[in-house]
């Protein structure tokens, strides 16, 4: 039995007020996790704090690598993982987060 579509509309209207603020504090938590994971623990390749510096260059290196999929195929719809969270400024480790520990671990990943 399929759903008519008005009534998948009018549901999808009435949950909006719901999700967007939920996707909004969901999405400020993680990067509060993010930050302060950042802060207090050091680059479990060298040794030296990571620090925001190093979410910045995940983030300037992922928007770069966005960026090139779309230059060579514009129009495409694209389904991304994004496995490297932080990169140590020190000596360039590529970093995942574990969400369940709040810990970096170094990604076999390069973008």
């Amino acid at each position: 039995m399929r759903l008519p579509t008005p009534i998948i509309a009018v549901a999808l209207l009435l949950a909006l007020p719901v999700l967007l603020p939920y996707a909004f504090v969901s999405r400020r938590l993680h990067q509060r996790r993010l930050r302060s994971a950042a802060e207090a623990q050091p680059c479990p390749s060298c040794g030296r704090p990571l620090g925001v510096a190093a979410l910045q260059a995940s983030d300037e290196q992922w928007r770069a690598h966005v960026a090139e999929l779309h230059r060579a195929h514009p129009g495409a719809r694209f389904r991304l993982v994004r496995l490297v969270y932080a990169i140590c400024i020190t000596c360039g480790a590529h970093l995942h987060f574990r969400e369940a520990s709040g810990t970096f671990t170094p990604s076999k990943a390069t973008a």
